[in-house]
């Protein structure tokens, strides 16, 4: 009976040990979940307003969606943000 609340001790050290890493796992898990989809709304955010000011810029004026991604990624604009990044 002596050695019984020793290993009492030891189960319940184990139980909260495991708890504890499981609760800070799950919080940094959902934590970089919400960084990566504020990263992907913002990317997505910003690449619309370019094309909205893009296709706002457009000589014609009579250009569609797809039209104003085609001038966003053929533009001066779109090369001074990204060819600084490109492999050689």
């Amino acid at each position: 009976m002596v050695g019984a609340p020793p290993l009492l001790d030891n189960f319940v050290t184990v139980v909260v040990v495991v708890v504890v890493v499981v609760v800070v796992v799950v919080v940094v898990v959902e934590i970089v979940v919400v960084v990566v989809v504020v990263v992907v709304v913002v990317v997505v955010v910003v690449v619309m307003v370019l094309v909205a000011i893009v296709d706002d810029t457009d000589v014609e004026g009579d250009c569609d969606d797809s039209c104003s991604l085609f001038i966003f990624f053929n533009s001066n604009l779109y090369l001074a943000i990204f060819q600084p990044y490109r492999m050689p």
